[in-house]
């Protein structure tokens, strides 16, 4: 999956898809990588800084004023699907926060 610049994962409610996402984001951090892990529906209503964990904001800032590139995961189309939430509502909010990134 970390092979493309875009991929989408599918599968059905409690397979370890968010525990997966979490521990690779955490993996590539660790590795000197620069990822993020969002939850959509926080990332369609409060955009990205807002749906990041405290410390992640810092290394947001710190991926900003640099010029790599980073890996972002998003996770629950379904939830956020429960309450209103687009998926292109999210990726726009993202594409506003990293533009330049």
């Amino acid at each position: 999956v970390l092979e493309n610049r875009h991929a989408v994962v599918l599968g059905e409610a409690g397979t370890g898809k968010t525990t997966e996402f979490r521990r690779q984001a955490e993996v590539l951090r660790s590795s000197g990588s620069i990822a993020f892990f969002s939850e959509l529906v926080a990332l369609a209503r409060d955009g990205l800084r807002e749906s990041l964990l405290v410390d992640e904001e810092a290394r947001l800032d710190v991926w900003r004023a640099s010029d790599e590139e980073a890996v972002f995961f998003l996770d629950s189309l379904d939830e956020a699907k429960l309450q209103q939430r687009t998926l292109r509502e999210a990726l726009v909010k993202l594409q506003r926060e990293v533009r330049g990134g």
